[in-house]
């Protein structure tokens, strides 16, 4: 779904914590960046890092858009779909400032549950074998 740039919106860049996986960061290291530059790790957990003001590593302050937007990572092509941490299904995030143009699609809908269970088995992947 392209519905950041449909509707030219980046506020979720602004104060992101965006899981990655490994295809993101080969993704992303393939568009020119080392993975010493973006990536954090907590316990198995890589995000994108963040700068010091909250803003996500990519997030160009002067043109307000993503340098690796075609490389972007799979939770960021996702938006505005988040995971509702209740019951762990897909849901349209409410914080979005555009969620209420956004329809139901069944199609992002299973493209973010599976991506949550890939993030999930690279999570427990990570932890088990000590690769970080």
């Amino acid at each position: 779904m392209e519905f950041c740039d449909k509707y030219h919106c980046a506020d979720c860049c602004l104060e992101p914590k965006v899981p990655l996986l490994n295809e993101d960061i080969d993704r992303i290291i393939m568009h020119g960046f080392y993975d010493a530059y973006f990536v954090d790790e907590d316990q198995g957990i890589k995000t994108v890092r963040q700068r010091d003001d909250g803003t996500c590593v990519f997030y160009n302050k002067l043109s307000g858009l993503c340098e690796v937007y075609p490389s972007r990572p799979e939770r960021c092509k996702l938006n505005p779909y988040t995971i509702c941490k209740d019951n762990l299904e897909p849901e349209v995030d409410r914080a979005c400032k555009h969620c209420n143009q956004c329809n139901k699609d069944p199609v992002s809908e299973k493209r973010m549950s599976e991506y949550l269970v890939t993030l999930e088995k690279e999570i427990e992947w990570r932890r088990r074998t000590g690769h970080f």
